[in-house]
């Protein structure tokens, strides 16, 4: 277990795949079944995929991921990323912000907006090629671990969608708090394992994903952070911005027919384009503070 060293488990949910499908590593997915062993630490209650890929292969399937359809919602990611931003900014003052796992770059274009200084750190090629493209030159490319930030250098440090991902988190927060600056602010947003719909919906859960390998909820990941010397100041479940037909195809693996019917209405009727505002309560953002 990454949070305790423990060795034991439980069982929590095991529906079987091909873990190293390419389809699973990008965002724009609605490949959500198939999702291996997901268990639970029985001493920290830290969920985690297991057995699971090598981190090789995940850095690889990362680094030549391409997702173009994920620049279709930009509307709604972009308003998603400004409301993540407010939160932040009860907490820090606009400075210097670290977005890893940064994509193309959509949260960095809130953040520039908002009179931040944005910098990125993202594996896959295509992402970075996007981010350059639209004015993000500092973003780099690679893996967190292999870069190489002054100490104290950041006043937020941003991870969306992304932490359940990553193959340490320990190693992570460590260095998160390293290149930040006293004051200064971590947010992760992340799905919520606890959450009351994760409970109720048990195996089907949309965030149960062949792609994560970590599922948190508000008291393992306040644990993680803790244990970092962070100061958890902020916790809450947060909403999601995307056109009502993204919303639809979402649903895809549930019902596939009434989901193809539904997805045509909407793309014949142009409802397929309104933006909706959505909170299902099963993401967590959560910030915490460098003493």
């Amino acid at each position: 277990c990454a949070g305790c060293g423990e060795t034991a488990f439980t069982v929590l949910y095991q529906r079987g795949g091909d873990l190293h499908a390419e389809e699973a590593f990008v965002a724009t997915t609605d490949a959500f079944s198939g999702y291996g062993r997901v268990v639970t630490c029985t001493t920290c209650g830290l969920v985690r995929l297991s057995p699971r890929q090598k981190w090789s292969f995940l850095e690889k399937a990362y680094a030549d991921s391409e997702d173009p359809l994920y620049l279709e919602e930009y509307d709604g990611r972009l308003a998603t990323s400004r409301s993540l931003l407010k939160l932040c900014e009860k907490h820090v003052h606009p400075g210097r912000m670290l977005d890893l796992g940064c994509g193309p770059g959509i949260f960095l274009d809130a953040a520039k907006g908002r009179n931040w200084e944005t910098h990125g750190v993202e594996p896959s090629r295509w992402s970075v090629r996007e981010a350059h493209r639209r004015g993000h030159g500092t973003v780099l490319e690679g893996t967190f671990e292999r870069t190489n930030y002054p100490d104290g250098h950041f006043d937020l440090v941003t991870l969306n969608d992304v932490i359940e991902h990553l193959n340490d988190p320990h190693s992570l927060f460590k260095e998160v708090r390293r290149i930040l600056k006293p004051g200064g602010v971590v947010m992760i947003y992340t799905p919520d394992i606890d959450a009351k719909v994760a409970r109720i919906m048990g195996k089907w859960w949309w965030g149960l994903r062949p792609a994560h390998l970590y599922y948190f909820s508000e008291r393992t990941l306040t644990a993680l952070l803790k244990g970092e010397g962070m100061r958890v100041v902020h916790s809450s479940h947060h909403g999601r911005t995307f056109t009502f037909g993204y919303w639809i195809t979402r649903m895809r693996g549930y019902a596939p027919p009434l989901v193809e019917a539904a997805s045509w209405l909407a793309t014949k009727t142009r409802i397929g384009k309104i933006p909706l505002p959505l909170n299902t309560f099963d993401s967590i953002v959560m910030l915490a503070v460098k003493p």
